[in-house]
């Protein structure tokens, strides 16, 4: 896949992850924070799952490997992370949690694991443009 595809891919990542922030979810909220996988409640799960990717599609849409480059990538995940679950503070059918900040967090930092672990294979693959 050339980086052209994949910046569409995080671009539209991107913008999926903002309406996820603004939508009011309803009766789906209630679900998952009524269910638990040992001990962890499911929203906080999906929440860690959700922002994965996201320092993934963020290196990929930077591609400019310098020095400092993976804590760039995490400082700007962990950034939006945090911005996206203040935006639910502003919004008067949303709901702030601390918790799903956190979880957010997680996601990026694992996605940022990741990033690091598998570069040689991602730069090849990706970066090389």
């Amino acid at each position: 896949m050339d980086v052209g595809k994949l910046r569409i891919l995080a671009f539209v990542y991107l913008i999926l992850l903002f309406l996820m922030t603004v939508v009011p979810l309803g009766p789906l909220n209630a679900t998952l924070n009524d269910n638990y996988t040992l001990h962890i409640r499911w929203d906080y799960l999906l929440h860690t799952f959700v922002y994965l990717p996201l320092p993934i599609m963020l290196g990929v849409a930077i591609t400019k490997q310098q020095k400092g480059f993976w804590f760039r990538v995490l400082a700007l995940a962990l950034l939006m992370t945090i911005s996206f679950e203040l935006l639910q503070k502003l919004l008067p059918y949303r709901s702030f949690n601390i918790n799903d900040m956190v979880a957010n967090g997680v996601g990026a930092i694992l996605g940022t694991i990741l990033l690091v672990a598998f570069r040689r294979y991602l730069s090849e693959r990706w970066f090389s443009a």
